[in-house]
């Protein structure tokens, strides 16, 4: 050894020596030969860049692993700390750093137990917020303007709902929005669909339809944005995925849950043949309540009609002289002469001072307005009104002045 401290190549018992360069790449050779792998672990310090690319560390019982995500990838994935996960991917070795990471390519929670466990979490916080609660939930409108549709693909689910269309209103109008209904990436394009549907002033209700699947299959309903964008949605929701034994968070949140797409379209789609009996039986009572108001009304028309005839001067005058008619003449003559000539005098003088062609005789007349009514005083007159002044011959047109002072 010399002064200096320093080694040759036959103090180092026998291994080879290596720049730190030369170790890192040769470390970094033998990981990115490394075929695809699978780990499972928990996650923690999960960190997103500006840009989208999250990274975290992937925990076990006694070390960890750091894993990266880029933002093309994390987008698809939802996930939290504390999952439970599998991360596939491939090793990868960064020299700069010294740290060997793995590069995610997929990430699903490790277990249906785990998922389970993340759904309940779910569904506690949702029920919290009283987002299951009925009083919060909207009326499904009786007659909407239009129908909006979420569905996958999948040419039955969009069958069944044209079927329960032609069943009960063929026609009926229906906007579509197609989606994915399964998958990692299925939650954010069914709350962009719904969105998109809400936003439309024709759609006054929403069908969320799926024809059931696999307990992974059904994983995007259980989303915790997907259920709050249902909750908050100014359109109500009604969702129909279609399977009865594990229903998903979303038919706890929706307005309205229907067991299949089939039995969404009868309950949201009106039945025509309902709508025109409505309408006839609605007809038929506008038409009895007019027929009962103008009998009604022609009964106090023709009882007016009599009590105005009844009390005619005419009438009474020519009643008088039909008993006069009718009387004895000879014992009117004997008995009453004087006293009922009287009488008789007594009631023509009266009559004929009621009789109207009387008071039009001595000079008097009758004013109406154009549409007939009578004008009793000055201000029913004012200035231009057209009068009927008539008279005991004939009538005569006039436009009044207006009021004198």
């Amino acid at each position: 050894m010399s002064d200096s401290g320093s080694r040759d190549d036959s103090e180092v018992a026998g291994a080879t020596i290596y720049t730190v360069d030369e170790l890192c790449f040769g470390i970094k050779g033998v990981v990115d030969e490394f075929e695809p792998i699978a780990v499972q672990g928990e996650i923690q310090s999960i960190f997103t860049s500006a840009r989208g690319h999250k990274y975290f560390d992937l925990a076990g019982e006694k070390a960890l692993i750091k894993v990266k995500m880029w933002a093309s990838t994390a987008r698809n994935h939802i996930f939290d700390r504390g999952d439970n996960v599998v991360v596939e991917g491939s090793l990868d070795f960064y020299p700069p750093k010294g740290e060997i990471s793995v590069t995610a390519r997929k990430l699903t929670l490790a277990g249906e137990g785990a998922i389970l466990a993340k759904i309940e979490a779910v569904r506690r916080r949702l029920e919290s917020d009283g987002l299951f609660s009925e009083e919060r939930k909207q009326e499904i409108p009786f007659l909407p303007k239009a129908i909006g549709v979420i569905c996958g693909t999948d040419a039955a689910v969009k069958r069944d709902i044209e079927a329960a269309r032609a069943t009960r209103f063929p026609g009926y109008p229906i906007v579509w929005r197609e989606s994915l209904v399964s998958g990692a990436s299925a939650a954010a394009q069914l709350i962009d669909a719904l969105n998109e549907l809400d936003r439309d002033p024709r759609v006054e209700v929403v069908i969320i339809a799926r024809g059931g699947g696999s307990f992974d299959d059904l994983l995007p309903f259980n989303d915790e944005q997907l259920c709050r964008a249902i909750a908050a949605a100014s359109t109500p929701v009604v969702s129909a995925i279609g399977h009865e034994a594990d229903a998903p968070l979303s038919d706890f949140v929706a307005d309205l849950r229907c067991s299949t797409p089939t039995r969404a379209g009868i309950e949201v789609i009106p039945s025509r043949s309902e709508l025109s009996e409505m309408a006839d039986g609605a007809l038929d009572e506008v038409e009895r309540a007019l027929s009962s108001r103008v009998e009604l009304a022609y009964g106090r028309v023709k009882t007016l009609g009599a009590q105005v005839t009844a009390f005619s001067p005419r009438r009474v005058l020519e009643s008088l002289r039909q008993r006069l008619k009718l009387a004895d003449p000879s014992r009117v003559l004997k008995d009453r002469h004087k006293s009922s000539s009287a009488v008789c005098e007594a009631l023509l003088k009266q009559l004929e001072a009621l009789d109207p062609a009387s008071v039009l005789r001595r000079g008097y007349a009758v004013v109406r307005t154009e549409d007939g009514a009578l004008v009793t005083e000055a201000q029913e007159a004012p200035a231009d009104t057209e009068l009927e002044i008539s008279l005991a011959r004939g009538s005569l047109a006039a436009i009044s002045k207006g009021p004198r002072p």
